[in-house]
């Protein structure tokens, strides 16, 4: 079913698309060093959510042991950020 919604190399795409924005917010130091830290975590999830996708369509598997911790340890560590600066 998810090879029918979801092309491999717009997959890659956006994998690539993904870790370039990744590499440039950790290279980022300045006054806002913890958004860039949350568009990082952020990036995370999503690079996380498309490599599994890409198992599903590509293997027919998931091979990744534990997506969903990983997941929410990320989107927490960038939600726990978000929160701090918003208080």
């Amino acid at each position: 079913m998810l090879n029918e919604k979801f092309e491999l190399e717009a997959l890659y795409d956006v994998r690539e698309k993904l870790h370039e924005i990744q590499e440039w917010s950790v290279a980022q130091t300045n006054d806002n060093q913890e958004l860039y830290d949350i568009i990082d975590g952020l990036c995370r999830v999503a690079n996380m959510y498309n490599d599994v996708v890409i198992q599903a369509v590509r293997d027919k598997e998931i091979f990744t042991a534990n997506p969903q911790d990983y997941i929410e340890s990320k989107l927490g560590a960038s939600y726990g950020t978000y929160k701090y600066r918003e208080n």
